[in-house]
């Protein structure tokens, strides 16, 4: 009987599923399914290794999405979620040297790079202005790129915002942060980010969702001010301690095969979560930009390993294996990474 009655419901559970789906989208399991046969199905070249010279400039140009460069060491703040806690940025400003830079710039010039750069890592991107020669040389150079920052806003001025449109850049993230042990509430983090907006006389909208305003500038692609939420903070390969440390990650990762990240010493990085700086970290930088080219660092055997273990759900080595951005979930898509 009650085989019966389930053979007459399943058409109504059927139709349910079908309405689920229309009004909410797949299932979370089978969207990340369908994400991670995507993503196998794109990698062609899992290891992305080669010696040749030619093949490694094309693997760059096909995969890499995202080239962030530290044009120097310099951070005003120490905020809790970061190793600037303990590691000293903010003493001194060592620049990223003029030299080395335009290598990096010049490379990528030679494959016509039209993806993104960014202008961030563990400094202050807009502390020091230097950053309006290092836009202007990469615009001149890479017409087609996307250039962007994040900055926690405390130089940004009106003024400012011209003259980095004025040299190149097409998008800023302005990331406002809490004040430590001060909790806000929703209205005060709205406050905080309508003040700022407001500061910089241009017009501006909230989403709501996302405790994000959008404001609108005549030559700036974007500009987004964001309400930095601190328990979102990851752990940063372990360099930052959490409350929930990750002991076995076994999540994939996308960073080693899309993202390149140069430190402003040259030291490359598989992503944005380790640092040269990090004395645990050493062992996962794969080159030094002042000594190799960026393609070769790219397709060594030391980066084809590390993204060898990368691709499926296996353990993965140190920081990685403890590392807890994204790992409850496979979260990236193609779509994502390369729109």
């Amino acid at each position: 009987m009650n085989k019966i009655i389930r053979e007459i419901q399943r058409p109504f559970w059927l139709f349910r599923e079908r309405l689920h789906r229309w009004k909410y989208g797949q299932p979370q399991e089978q969207k990340e399914q369908s994400r991670y046969q995507q993503w196998r199905d794109f990698l062609n070249d899992e290891r992305l290794f080669t010696a040749d010279k030619q093949a490694a400039k094309e693997l760059f140009r096909k995969y890499i999405a995202r080239v962030e460069i530290e044009v120097h060491s310099f951070c005003n703040r120490q905020c809790p979620w970061c190793a600037n806690t303990y590691i000293d940025r903010h003493s001194n400003k060592t620049l990223m040297p003029p030299e080395m830079y335009r290598s990096i710039i010049d490379q990528l010039a030679e494959i016509g790079y039209s993806k993104s750069i960014w202008y961030s890592r563990y400094n202050e991107p807009l502390a020091d202005r230097v950053i309006l020669d290092r836009l202007r040389e990469a615009k001149t150079k890479l017409p087609k790129a996307t250039l962007a920052t994040f900055t926690n806003g405390d130089y940004v001025t009106r003024e400012y915002l011209d003259e980095l449109a004025e040299s190149g850049l097409d998008r800023i993230f302005i990331m406002r942060y809490p004040s430590e042990n001060t909790e806000y509430k929703t209205e005060q983090k709205w406050k905080t980010l309508t003040d700022f907006a407001e500061k910089l006389h241009l017009p501006f909208h909230r989403n709501n969702e996302e405790l994000k305003c959008y404001c609108t500038h005549p030559k700036l692609e974007k500009i987004e001010i964001h309400w930095f939420e601190e328990t979102k903070a990851i752990n940063r390969g372990g360099s930052v301690l959490r409350e929930s440390p990750v002991n076995k990650r076994t999540a994939p990762c996308s960073f080693p095969f899309t993202n390149m990240y140069i430190d402003y010493e040259g030291s490359v990085l598989p992503c944005c979560n380790v640092r040269h700086d990090v004395p645990e970290q050493k062992e996962i930088i794969l080159g030094n930009a002042a000594e190799s080219s960026i393609f070769d660092i790219y397709t060594n055997l030391k980066s084809s390993l590390l993204r060898f273990q990368m691709v499926d759900f296996s353990p993965k080595v140190y920081p990685c294996g403890i590392c807890d951005n994204y790992v409850q979930s496979y979260y990236f898509s193609i779509e994502e990474i390369y729109s």
